[in-house]
């Protein structure tokens, strides 16, 4: 007769053999995830945590390990060694249980959230607190990849975020306690809010189990984002801002959201800002915009592309007719009731697109920084920034990227983002008014390559967080 006790007791130490980690994680950000519907979901999703895994993995493997680095293939054969693939068994399971979930009305004051949920409802959609727990187990007997795992998840879940809005510093959790956890000096440097010594551990045991791991590759030779360093005299190093400290989480990740703003590298947030290269902190980043003119008439709407010319390319042209004909760009009549008379606004598209022909796009690109609030050990936050930089897919973006703005309430200024990098192109397609604002920047505004832009805004990044932070 079969005893249930015995089996109950075998079948427990059989999972516990088996399994590499339980850890206990505690929201230190607010958590965002969304459910299948689009709403702010009450659990953590495992295939969430496994993704953003394989991200963090293979950009460490493009860093220290690779030798071809224009793509993920190198470093994905890595990865699907231990975590699988479509066609391969992972050797890790991962399970969330326990995933605590509590609404928290304060986050409706956050920025960002303001932005995204803007005429939907809002109710389902505010993030929550969330605190759940994480098991690893293995299904083979070789614990050879144990601590990159494990150490992975900690830094990835702590300091890469995730869920929805990572990179502005959404879905941060921490280990509650490390106990006997593998990976335990690296949890401990989590818990303290110490990023430097936690990479520093993490990279050194990465090197000590893939022994052949010992180049140290450049973003500048680079298609795929590389995995940051602690020490670098480049823009691929993470920085700790540690002068912008603050108590509450609405007050930092409000920091986090205007520092990467066009506005914020604006005197007068009315002024034009073709020349301000934003588009390098991620895309989309574009709106229908409405302004008042004095036209009534879209027939009267002109195109321009290189300033003081009237012509334009036959594939302009016939964009701003496709524009015209789908109502995207427009003349709407209103009724002023202040004025007591009828006024005339054009909307138009706004912001960065892709222009291919005569097709505009939208662009969707992940940002290369990762912005992030560290809470330290006396439960204040700093912010660091993890720049996961490469240079050869940012050239090749920015040659089909076009601005377009309004001029005057009558222009629509289509830009090449190519032609406004250095100054001698940029002086044939920037109106007065917006040559005279990006001449008294020009670090920002002509660059002259995109190797330059990226060091000069990964600069600028770390100086906004320090003027918004004040």
């Amino acid at each position: 007769m079969v005893n249930l006790d015995e089996l109950k007791q075998e079948v427990e130490e059989l999972i516990r053999s088996k399994r590499v980690a339980r850890i206990n994680f505690v929201g230190v950000t607010p958590w965002w995830g969304r459910d299948h519907r689009g709403y702010t979901s009450d659990h953590v999703d495992e295939d969430g945590i496994v993704g953003k895994l394989r991200w963090f993995l293979r950009t460490v493997y493009n860093r220290f390990c690779v030798k071809n680095l224009n793509s993920y293939d190198e470093a994905d054969s890595y990865v699907f060694e231990y975590l699988g693939s479509g066609n391969r068994k992972s050797l890790y399971i991962f399970k969330v249980s326990d995933s605590r979930s509590i609404p928290n009305k304060k986050y409706e004051k956050l920025n960002r959230v303001n932005v995204i949920i803007r005429g939907k409802e809002q109710e389902n959609l505010i993030p929550r607190d969330m605190n759940f727990t994480l098991e690893i187990f293995r299904s083979n007997d070789d614990p050879k990849y144990d601590e990159i795992v494990v150490g992975g998840v900690l830094i990835t879940i702590a300091f890469l975020g995730i869920g929805f809005s990572p990179n502005r510093g959404f879905g941060r959790f921490i280990p509650a306690e490390c106990n006997d956890t593998v990976a335990k000096d690296i949890c401990s440097s989590v818990i303290e809010g110490k990023i430097i010594d936690a990479f520093n551990k993490f990279y050194e045991k990465f090197r000590e189990i893939e022994k052949g791991c010992n180049r140290i590759n450049g973003w500048e030779e680079s298609h795929v984002p590389l995995a940051p360093l602690t020490e670098s005299n480049g823009p691929d190093r993470i920085q700790i801002i540690e002068a912008c400290n603050k108590n509450d989480i609405i007050d930092v990740l409000n920091v986090i959201h205007k520092s990467v703003l066009k506005s914020s590298f604006k005197s007068n947030i009315r002024d034009p800002a073709p020349h301000i290269h934003t588009w390098i902190y991620g895309l989309p980043r574009n709106a229908s915009i409405t302004v008042s003119t004095t036209l009534t008439d879209i027939r009267d709407v002109e195109i321009k592309e290189k300033v003081g010319e009237n012509n334009v390319r036959k594939e302009i042209e016939d964009l701003f007719e496709n524009l015209k004909k789908s109502g995207n760009i427009k003349i709407i009549e209103r009724y002023d009731k202040r004025a007591n008379k009828q006024v005339h606004y054009l909307r138009s598209p706004s912001g960065y697109y892709k222009l291919e022909g005569s097709k505009l796009t939208d662009v969707k690109r992940e940002s290369m920084f990762i912005i992030s609030p560290i809470r330290t050990s006396n439960n204040s936050y700093t912010i660091s920034i993890l720049p996961f930089l490469s240079l050869k897919d940012n050239e090749e973006a920015l040659d089909n990227l076009v601005h377009i703005g309004i001029h005057d309430g009558r222009t629509i200024h289509i830009v090449p983002l190519k032609e406004i990098i250095s100054m001698n192109k940029a002086d044939s397609y920037l109106f007065d008014k917006e040559k005279e604002l990006a001449i008294n920047n020009k670090d920002l505004s002509f660059p002259d390559n995109v190797s330059k832009l990226i060091q000069v805004y990964t600069t600028a990044l770390k100086d906004n967080i320090m003027k918004e932070c004040r």
